[in-house]
Parts: C-alpha cells; sequence; structure tokens
C-alpha cells in the first residue's frame, strides 16, 4: 500500500489548516499583531502537541496580513548560528565578524528596517548548548530595538514550564525586560489525535476508501495513553500505510503497528543505558519470560550468575558482583523497568525482579536485535541487527 503524496505522513509538512490549535493559535494573535503592545510569550508544552506547527500558521498569519516581519529560529547547539540561519531566510546577510547577538540585531536594522514590529520565534531553546547565548540575544534585542523606538516580540517554544526556566535563564529572574506571557499546550485527546492522522491520510491519498475507522483510534488511543505526542502517532501511521498493510489500512494492520511502536521503545529504552545494564535488563527479562506460564518474578541472584555466564560466552568481561546488583536496583527504581521485592528465602534475604509480562515479551524482542558483543566491547550505543 503506497500513498500518492508521502509527504504528508511526516511531522514537517504543514496541512493547509490547523486542526484542534486554533485556540492557542487565537492566544498568540491577540498577544501579538492585535495588541497595540506586542508581547512576549511564553509558548510551553510536551513534544509532539503542535507548538511548532502553530508558530508557523502564526508566521504565515503575520506575512498574510503584512503585520510584521518574523524571524523563526531553530535552535541547534549553537544559537549564534541558528540566529544566523534564520536572518538570512529573511535576506538579512550578517558576516562573520558580526556573528553576535548584538552584531545580528544591529544587522537587521541596517539591512531590513520596518516601522512594523519584528517577531523573533525561538524553537527548542533546550538543544542550545550555552542558555547564556539566548539571555544575550534577548537583552540585546531589548537595548537596541527599545532604543531605536522599535516594537517587538519573542516567542519561545519549549517544553520547559516557565516556572523551571527561571533557574535556566538569568533573563528570567535578573531583570522583566522578557517578562513573557505563558500559553501552555495541553494534551491531544484520542478522538483529536485521531482526526489529524485522518487529515494527513486524506492529503496522502486521492481516494477515501483506504483506511478503517478503528484503525486509527487504535493507534490514536495508544497514543493518547502515552502522551499525545502527534510525532509518534504519524511514525506509527507511516510503518502501518508503508510496512504492513496491503490494500487498506485495517484495525489489524493497526494493533501490528503498536506493537512495533512498543518494542521500538524499549529498544530505544535499552539503547539509552549503559551497556551492561542493558544487557542485566534484557537477561533479566528473558529470564523471567522462560519460567512457567503466570510467573513473571525471577531472583536477581539468578539474573547476575546468567549475566556472568552469557559474558563468559560473548568473552567479555562482566561488571563486578557489587555494581551488578546496584545497576538492578537503579534500573528497578530510577528506570522502571521492573520492580524489585526484598524477599527472605531459607533464613536470607534476596531481591526478586518483578515483570509486567508484556513489557517483558518486548523487552526480549527488543534485546534480540541489539549486537551485545560489540556493545559490550565498545561500551557505545550498539548496532541493531
Amino acid at each position: 500500500m503506497w500513498p500518492e503524496y508521502l509527504a504528508p505522513l511526516y511531522e514537517e509538512w504543514n496541512p493547509p489548516f490547523l486542526l484542534h490549535r486554533d485556540k492557542e493559535l487565537r492566544k498568540i494573535l491577540h498577544f501579538t499583531i492585535e495588541s497595540p503592545i506586542p508581547e512576549n510569550l511564553w509558548i510551553e508544552g510536551a513534544k509532539g502537541l503542535g507548538k511548532t506547527l502553530t508558530c508557523k500558521f502564526f508566521a504565515q498569519e503575520v506575512k498574510a496580513r503584512n503585520a510584521g516581519v518574523v524571524f523563526y529560529i531553530s535552535c541547534g547547539p549553537s544559537f549564534n548560528q541558528a540566529l544566523k540561519t534564520a536572518f538570512e531566510k529573511e535576506g538579512v546577510h550578517i558576516p562573520m565578524r558580526m556573528l553576535s547577538t548584538y552584531g545580528a540585531v544591529s544587522t537587521l536594522l541596517k539591512q531590513l528596517p520596518s516601522e512594523k514590529p519584528y517577531y523573533f520565534i525561538i524553537d527548542d531553546p533546550e538543544h542550545v548548548r550555552d542558555p547564556r547565548s539566548i539571555d544575550d540575544f534577548v537583552r540585546d534585542a531589548y537595548n537596541i530595538l527599545t532604543w531605536e523606538g522599535k516594537k517587538y516580540a519573542i516567542l519561545i517554544v519549549t517544553r520547559i514550564s516557565l516556572k523551571k526556566a527561571y533557574s535556566v535563564y538569568e533573563v528570567l529572574k535578573a531583570d522583566s525586560r522578557l517578562h513573557p506571557i505563558p500559553i501552555i499546550f495541553q494534551p491531544y485527546n484520542a478522538a483529536e489525535i485521531a482526526q489529524i492522522l485522518k487529515q494527513r491520510l486524506h492529503y496522502a491519498f486521492t481516494r477515501d476508501d483506504v483506511y478503517e475507522e478503528d484503525a486509527l483510534y487504535v493507534i490514536a488511543e495508544h497514543i493518547y495513553r502515552v502522551g499525545s505526542d502527534v510525532r509518534e502517532a504519524l511514525e506509527i501511521l507511516r510503518y502501518a500505510v508503508l510496512k504492513i498493510a496491503k490494500e487498506k489500512l485495517t484495525r489489524n494492520d493497526a494493533e501490528e503497528a503498536v506493537e512495533w511502536a512498543k518494542k521500538e521503545w524499549w529498544k530505544e529504552k535499552l539503547l539509552s543505558l549503559p551497556p551492561h545494564w542493558a544487557f542485566l535488563a534484557y537477561i533479566a527479562a528473558k529470564s523471567s519470560r522462560a519460567l512457567e506460564e503466570g510467573v513473571t518474578a525471577v531472583e536477581a541472584y539468578n539474573v547476575v550468575q546468567q549475566y556472568k555466564s552469557k559474558c563468559d560466552e560473548l568473552r567479555v568481561d562482566p561488571l563486578g558482583k557489587t555494581t551488578t546488583y546496584y545497576a538492578l536496583k537503579k534500573m528497578g527504581e530510577a528506570e522502571g523497568l521492573f520492580s524489585i521485592e526484598r524477599v527472605k528465602i531459607g533464613g536470607i534475604y534476596a531481591l526478586r525482579l518483578m515483570f509486567d509480562e508484556d513489557e517483558a515479551k518486548r523487552i526480549e524482542q527488543a534485546g534480540e536485535e541489539i549486537d551485545w558483543r560489540w556493545a559490550l566491547l565498545s561500551r557505545q550505543r550498539p548496532p541493531v541487527r
């Protein structure tokens, strides 16, 4: 099953109209282009809730109304480089010798003078290596643009709450130059996620009979339970459409795609751990699965012995005994891969690892696809088979 147009199934594609974020968009417009003095905004919410897409619609609306100049700054490790890229897209060339926040704002006024407001959208500032560069930009924009009598607004789009940001950005706590108004994006519900997926399929295919309604709700309900991230929903939808479905996306296809997504989540979870910790988790899950049906608890002692045996087979040095038990406790307490119970066996206290049966299955499946010898020898993120 292959769509006529592939782009609508990816998050980078901009739909012709915005679904379920019109309220947030109206708020942004109210505080900026509809206000005599544009306000700075702090747009916060978890990933995949439509913050970036809403801001792109805001930029389109500003241009359509000829209400100002918008600079969309997609942050990376270097804020100054991201600033330079954003300015150049709008025709403002910043010489390398002036690549600083002060130089960028000064060059902006010379090359693109405007009596209408300037809007700076700073997306994902948490990706910037040094938050002080954002502080510098806010101060320089305030000092230079205010001195020149220009109107402007800074819209910061982030996963960080405004309350938490006071400990990150000096400009928020040192003075009131930024003083942003918070706009909080709440999670989508399952019906809203299903409608967004339906919109994407409508533009990907030229015919309407390519999916069952239930299939979209299977994906939407799963995504709603794990955080309402539409990016993850689109990833599952792509897998279902491109890898599984034949002539029509059915409920069974969607359920298979959701199972694939759960396994991929656990794979990423394992890959994010130190290699020996991940290997321990895989062995523990596999051990619990090898027990008789209905039993999901495994003794930590048995896991440690199997771990040492497997390390011998792979010809790698295992962790020490104390470090191994520490890793198991941390994975249970901090990472939540399993729960830990302290039990008394024959007068001796021992640790027991308790798995959810479905999660143990997915951890085992994810671990089967990892090249453990390479991972344990290199102590790096292992390749996937």
